[in-house]
């Protein structure tokens, strides 16, 4: 990737973090609470383990995609 094109980057990650860092967290919180909330129903133990890791995966998705977003913004030597 050329230089300009992280400088970009970094500034419109940057700009969502500073201005719309209260709607991601909502977002993200309010997600990982329906994943928290809803009843893992599953006929056997595979269906079971499968829906709980699926679950897991998505709450770690979102954790990492604000944790990527944070870091990006905050890139130094860019």
């Amino acid at each position: 990737m050329i230089e300009g094109d992280l400088r970009r980057l970094k500034s419109k990650a940057k700009f969502i973090v500073e201005d719309h860092d209260e709607l991601i967290k909502y977002i993200i919180e309010t997600e990982i609470e329906k994943v928290n909330s809803g009843k893992i129903g599953a006929e056997n133990n595979f269906d079971l383990t499968k829906k709980y890791f699926t679950n897991e995966g998505i709450k770690e998705g979102l954790r990492r995609f604000s944790q990527k977003l944070n870091e990006i913004a905050s890139k130094e030597n860019v």
